[in-house]
């Protein structure tokens, strides 16, 4: 079984072409958020969700979106 391991917010905003801040700023508005789930004080998001609420097909971005 594959398991999806919950990325960073740098590595989704690196894989995204976008801003960190960005990215928390979708995930701390109120009316939808990008999905997420905070541990502590840090931010942490599943691909799978990410692209779903940006509508992007998984072939479109690089397969450089795994976190080490």
């Amino acid at each position: 079984m594959i398991t999806e391991r919950p990325m960073s917010t740098a590595a989704v905003a690196n894989a995204l072409g976008i801003s960190r801040s960005t990215i928390l700023n979708l995930a701390r508005q109120e009316e939808n958020p990008l999905p997420s789930i905070k541990i502590g004080a840090h931010y942490r998001f599943f691909m799978s969700d990410v692209l779903k609420y940006f509508n992007i097909p998984a072939d479109k971005l690089t397969s450089n979106t795994q976190e080490s």
